[in-house]
């Protein structure tokens, strides 16, 4: 379970590496590198089914392994609720960041 812990925490670590191999090719670019390695990285959370099924993904569950997936998340399952929140969890993160943005840039 801890090196799970540690894949799910250093999961943004590709991107990074990503970002700095295309920064050093493009130098002059800095921002279409960023924008590039992020979608990149968000089609590789869709692929392996991170953005919808969150910490109880496809890669998770296979880094973990099949006998510690109750140990890891329990013997409940989620609720179809529960799973619907997951999912659609964007939607609240931006009309709030657009909120908390024009109340701390006045």
């Amino acid at each position: 379970l801890m090196q799970c812990g540690v894949m799910m925490s250093m999961a943004i670590l590709p991107q990074r590496f990503l970002q700095f191999y295309l920064s050093m090719q493009f130098r002059t670019f800095p921002q279409v590198n960023y924008s590039a390695s992020i979608l990149v990285t968000s089609v590789l959370f869709f692929v392996y089914g991170h953005f919808f099924e969150g910490p109880r993904g496809r890669i998770w569950a296979q880094c973990i392994g099949a006998e510690h997936l109750e140990e890891a998340f329990g013997s409940r399952q989620p609720s179809m609720w529960e799973r619907y929140m997951w999912k659609f969890r964007w939607l609240a993160y931006v009309p709030i960041y657009y909120l908390l943005s024009a109340f701390l840039h006045r």
